[in-house]
């Protein structure tokens, strides 16, 4: 996808109305996943919208409720972070969207005590170790305290 010259004059400072996400992501080996018993589950399906950075998002939280979204992600500005846009819709406005051409994913995300979360597809093989941070300095420092086979960048 060719983005227009203005795209990255845009980027030099953060789109407005957009927030930092400063986060690492991981590899893991279903062999080595901790214990996933009583964990808080969030039943997710994305779908990844062709020829843009936008992801559509519907969550089911375990009591049912079901939050739908919009998101825009801009790219890395550094190491770690990227600029993000989340729009929160109606379930109208998700069925608008759900129409658009793109790339299904449906996965279960795992809430871990220590912090951060497992994300494991539902028809995939590749389970996702991923921690959010307050700073860049916080992400750069920290190590996960269980197996992981390679970072994701």
């Amino acid at each position: 996808m060719t983005l227009p010259p203005r795209y990255n004059q845009l980027m030099s400072q953060p789109p407005k109305y957009s927030l930092p996400e400063i986060e690492r992501r991981w590899l893991v080996d279903k062999s080595q996943l901790p214990d996933l018993t009583g964990l808080l589950i969030t039943h997710i399906l994305d779908l990844y919208i062709d020829n843009t950075r936008m992801r559509l998002r519907k969550m089911t939280a375990e009591d049912g409720t079901i939050t739908y979204k919009l998101c825009k992600k801009y790219g890395n500005t550094g190491v770690y972070s990227e600029p993000i846009t989340n729009i929160y819709l109606t379930k109208e406005e998700y069925e608008t969207f759900q129409h658009l051409i793109g790339r299904w994913v449906e996965k279960n995300r795992y809430r871990l005590p220590q912090g951060g979360s497992l994300d494991i597809p539902v028809d995939e093989n590749q389970i996702v170790f991923e921690i959010e941070f307050a700073s860049v300095e916080e992400a750069i420092r920290y190590e996960p305290d269980f197996p992981v086979l390679k970072e994701i960048l």
